[in-house]
């Protein structure tokens, strides 16, 4: 059982709310777990500058940055 409750992602705080739909419009369903940051909205804002950063527009494709993120994790033993 977790110790913080799944976010209502529909019923946020106003800050969490804003950016949880800007995630949404640009990238599509967050993760649990950058929905997770949505009780904080702090780190949800600094989480979401360095995702931007990443996966927005360059020399690689989305899929290529997508599949880095899984190289990293297995990498790392994210199971996340």
């Amino acid at each position: 059982m977790a110790l913080i409750p799944f976010p209502d992602l529909e019923n946020l705080e106003p800050e969490g709310q804003r950016l949880i739909d800007a995630f949404v419009k640009e990238h599509g369903r967050p993760s649990p777990l950058y929905a997770m940051m949505a009780h904080f909205a702090p780190a949800l804002r600094a989480s979401s500058s360095g995702y931007n950063l990443v996966m927005g527009k360059g020399k690689f494709s989305r899929q290529f940055k997508e599949l880095l993120f899984v190289a990293a994790s297995d990498v790392r033993k994210c199971f996340y």
